[in-house]
């Protein structure tokens, strides 16, 4: 392998962006060899939407990243284009263990070497990068920081504060798993938390971090005008209160409005495939167990179709099973609300209370079908 003297490692991170795939930040590694005219910035959150069966794949939790080098002014010229902040630290370690990362490095990049499967929470661009550091550093790091979080869906829910839909969606597909208490080592998939852990770390009994630089900065602008849809809980809270007046009208004129039962089934059936599709069948870290099953599975998927058939549907059959999904609905409410084993998003309660509206008009509507 190459000698090396007088190179430079540094951790690069890089702010939060606004696509879905970039709301946590990113981490590099930066390598600056004067003598040789290099300075490499290492990226391993490199992925292409071309490759065959991406769509399945990400599904399914099989995708593959792979690590690239690149020239840091073109690595940073992307940053300064999306207006996010690049901050520098550069790392104060032992010269034999630079060379050595810098060997790992060139090693990794070969194409029989440069993929790796991705997973979201435990072995993604950022712990990638902090696990070639610490596997190539003759002593022990310290980071001397507590974890700033509770759990990983603390974590989650902060980075996506700004995104209600995306945290809407993640807070769904992500099971009790990511609610049980997670250390800073986990927490560590969150680029800005790692950046943290390695100001206040230290090897030796010295700063791991010697010098902390500001490569791009984020430029005050004029925010451009933009449609922005309006939070979940609005959204199903507006469904739900349409819910309950075609239930009320339907009470009052003695008449079901099934199309309001298929509609609500459809929806939570098919919320609840997605769920259970992930927590089954997905590699996708934390998706099961998902208590969100209870009441949003496959099953009311099936029960809107049924109700399609107009002689199925005015079988007491029908009102039975319709009264049936209350059950459900209160295991939830039990399991997640008191029992609190997992979080559930406040978007979530309007639809178990309409729900729970056609569960009680089915009952009631039962009741009298049996005494006429």
């Amino acid at each position: 392998m190459e000698e090396l003297h007088d190179i430079t490692v540094s951790l690069i991170t890089c702010s939060p962006g606004h696509e879905v795939w970039a709301n946590y930040g990113h981490t590099a590694l930066r390598v600056q060899y004067p003598e040789q005219g290099l300075d490499l910035t290492f990226n391993y959150g490199l992925f292409s939407f071309d490759t065959p069966h991406f769509i399945w794949r990400f599904c399914t939790g099989e995708t593959d990243y792979c690590v690239g080098a690149f020239d840091t002014r073109n690595f940073l010229r992307e940053y300064k284009l999306e207006n996010r902040q690049v901050t520098e630290q550069v790392l104060d370690l032992p010269e034999q263990d630079k060379e050595n990362l810098w060997n790992a490095l060139l090693v990794n990049c070969q194409p029989e070497n440069r993929y790796y499967r991705y997973n979201f929470f435990y072995d993604n661009c950022a712990t990638r990068v902090r696990d070639m550091i610490v596997r190539n550093s003759s002593s022990e790091i310290s980071y001397n920081t507590p974890a700033p979080y509770g759990n990983l869906r603390d974590v989650l829910n902060f980075y996506t504060e700004d995104y209600s839909w995306t945290g809407f969606g993640i807070s769904m597909l992500l099971g009790s798993e990511t609610d049980a208490p997670a250390s800073l080592r986990e927490q560590m998939f969150a680029p800005e938390i790692m950046q943290s852990a390695f100001a206040n770390a230290t090897v030796d009994g010295h700063s791991l971090v010697k010098e902390t630089n500001v490569l791009c900065s984020i430029e005050p602008s004029v925010p451009a005008s933009h449609f922005k849809a309006p939070a979940p809980y609005l959204v199903t809270m507006a469904l739900f209160i349409a819910v309950l007046l075609l239930t009320g009208i339907g009470a009052r004129k003695s008449r079901r409005f099934w199309g309001v039962d298929i509609a609500l089934n459809m929806l939570l059936g098919l919320m609840g495939c997605v769920i259970f599709f992930l927590a089954a069948f997905s590699s996708h870290p934390c998706t099961s167990p998902n208590w969100l099953l209870l009441f949003l599975n496959p099953l009311e998927l099936v029960y809107a179709v049924a109700l399609c058939f107009p002689k199925w549907r005015n079988s007491n059959a029908a009102l039975w099973c319709s009264a049936l999904w209350l059950l459900p609905v209160v295991a939830a409410i039990v399991v997640l609300a008191i029992f609190n084993v997992q979080y559930m998003h406040i978007a979530l309660l309007p639809l178990m209370l309409a729900l729970i509206d056609r569960s009680v008009f089915s009952i009631i509507s039962l009741g009298k079908s049996r005494k006429a």
